[in-house]
């Protein structure tokens, strides 16, 4: 078995929950249910498939456009320039 890598956030805990109180009322109910669905997965780790059958979308590409839309709003918040907005909220493992 090999070590998972750890990764350095791009934030820290304390910007993202003041990020997310910002988007509180803003934010769509299925975005916020990605999030929970995400973070509630064994060691918060979820295909894009499961995701998608957990929040009610009908694919995996609605998911990665929805939670790529959301990362967008929350890099623009926290004013990170990123090649992939969605870096923000996950990490990518084969």
């Amino acid at each position: 078995m090999t070590a998972r890598k750890r990764y350095k956030p791009l934030a820290n805990a304390e910007a993202y929950k003041a990020v997310l109180s910002m988007l509180d009322e803003t934010l769509p109910p299925r975005h916020r249910r990605m999030l929970e669905s995400h973070y509630n997965a064994p060691r918060h780790t979820v295909t894009a498939r499961s995701l998608a059958a957990a929040v009610g979308y009908p694919n995996f590409n609605s998911v990665n456009l929805q939670y790529g839309t959301l990362a967008r709003k929350i890099c623009e918040i926290l004013g990170l320039r990123l090649e992939f907005h969605v870096s923000v909220l996950a990490v990518f493992v084969t």
